[in-house]
């Protein structure tokens, strides 16, 4: 019941807030009212119907100065009609709309239809003036400046004439025209990119589609994945699992510009053709060997260091203390009361580590130059560690701490570790779960993983219109 209340008292003294901050607005839009102040006065009797619409002075009061801020703005639309003033007359017509729609929620503020009647007939001559100018800007070319007039056109009247396709194709002859540049340039995947980008606005645009897949049969990269070496005999499947992974990963990047060879006929062919993968370096040999399997670009591999750290979990018998409680009585008030006291003991804490550490190396060869485009030797090291802490007593009341001589009492001199961080983290060892190491084949995985994504990545992101 007494959260209800408080709710209820709550909402109470919000709507309560409300009210006055509408009040004191609507006070403040009286004052400016009565100065002369008319657009400021307005503005203050929208605050304080915002925050209260039932505010009847507010209403009034926004009534009275909104419906003068109108007559204002239409005297100004029709003195700039009377003048010929197009786009002032237009402009200030649509000023006046926006201020019956600002206060509309509220109350209702008229134009009288007559006003109507003179901005048609200035919109219509005022949109047919813009209309020929920006189409002079579009045939001579200025095709930024044209759209920005089709831009307005569009906001006073949506439907004009064939403004709507004439916008397009100011905003997408210049990038149609960047994207044919960029075709000659030879800078296929910009091409194919800007033409995208203009078909997805305007379907069958000129020739972007006919553009857009030349440039990516031009553009395509079609990679051969070579049989990737090792120099660590001990570990001759990680080259095989490397490349299986680069293969995987390459072909399931959304990318249109790259293509993998199917690995099968590869290495079919490279049987048939007796092709030496290991001396495929650059130049001419792999000239040949892209011409052989229809390839541009060579991926070969080389893991070129394993080794392994640690693996053993070690115990160290450590000294430490177990806290327990005295009864005591007071001589004096013969009241009990409890006495903590500590008895030295003896716990185990156990630590291990294990680290795979790898070293591979790759290489991209154009097979259309013999150039080798990209190479890099990564490396990458995985490791797993464990702590914790073995006792058989009650692990509540352990602390760590150190202690010399004989006894199981405490003494002058021993040191116990009372602190709050130190006995948390001698808790959260001997709470661990974690009491074993991966083994080197998990760490070997995450390692390869890794060094494989990174070569994916590598030749994913490799663009030749950067180069």
């Amino acid at each position: 019941m007494k959260i209800i209340y408080y709710f209820i008292i709550s909402m109470f003294l919000l709507l309560g807030a409300g009210c006055s901050g509408s009040k004191s607005y609507s006070k403040k839009g009286r004052k400016l009212q009565e100065a002369g102040l008319n657009d400021e006065a307005a503005s203050f009797y929208l605050k304080a119907l915002q925050r209260n619409q039932k505010n009847v002075d507010a209403r009034i009061g926004l009534k009275q100065t909104g419906q003068i801020q109108i007559e204002k703005t239409l005297t100004s639309f029709y003195k700039a009609y009377s003048v010929t003033n197009y786009k002032e007359a237009v402009y200030k017509y649509q000023e006046a709309l926006t201020l019956q729609k600002r206060y509309g929620y509220f109350v209702g503020l008229e134009i009288p239809p007559y006003y109507e009647e003179y901005y048609t007939e200035m919109l219509v001559v005022y949109l047919d003036d813009r209309y020929e100018v920006a189409n002079d800007l579009l045939y001579d070319e200025n095709f930024n400046d044209a759209s920005l007039i089709y831009k307005e056109i569009l906001e006073l009247d949506s439907e004009y004439k064939d403004v709507k396709e004439l916008s397009i194709q100011s905003i997408i002859e210049p990038l149609y025209r960047k994207g044919v540049a960029s075709f000659s340039a030879e800078k296929y995947r910009k091409c194919y990119s800007i033409m995208s980008s203009v078909l997805l606005q305007k379907p069958m645009y000129k020739s972007a589609i006919d553009y857009k897949e030349r440039a990516l049969e031009e553009g395509q990269i079609v990679i051969a994945i070579l049989e990737f070496q090792t120099a660590v005999t001990r570990k001759a499947d990680l080259a095989s699992t490397i490349q299986s992974d680069v293969v995987s990963g390459l072909i399931s990047v959304k990318d249109p510009f790259l293509r993998v060879i199917d690995r099968s006929n590869m290495n079919e062919l490279i049987e048939e053709q007796k092709i030496n993968v290991n001396s495929t370096t650059s130049g001419n040999s792999a000239i040949k060997t892209g011409e052989l399997l229809g390839a541009n670009m060579l991926i070969k591999g080389k893991v070129l260091g394993y080794s392994t750290r640690g693996g053993e979990i070690k115990g160290i018998r450590k000294q430490g203390f177990e806290s327990y409680q005295v009864k005591k009585v007071n001589t004096e008030t013969k009241k009990t009361y409890y006495e903590t006291r500590y008895k030295r003991v003896y716990y185990t804490e156990y630590e291990g580590v294990r680290s795979v550490f790898m070293e591979v190396q790759y290489q991209m060869i154009s097979a259309e130059t013999g150039e080798v485009v990209n190479s890099n030797v990564l490396r990458e090291e995985k490791s797993d560690y464990v702590n914790y802490v073995v006792y058989s007593g009650n692990y509540n009341k352990l602390y760590a701490g150190k202690y010399s001589g004989k006894g199981s009492g405490y003494k002058k001199g021993d040191v116990i570790y009372k602190s709050y961080s130190q006995q948390n983290k001698l808790k959260k060892k001997v709470k661990s779960s974690k009491r074993t190491l991966k083994s080197e084949q998990e760490l070997a995985a995450k390692a390869v993983n890794q060094i494989s994504s990174n070569i994916v990545r590598a030749i994913s992101s490799y663009n030749p219109d950067e180069n």
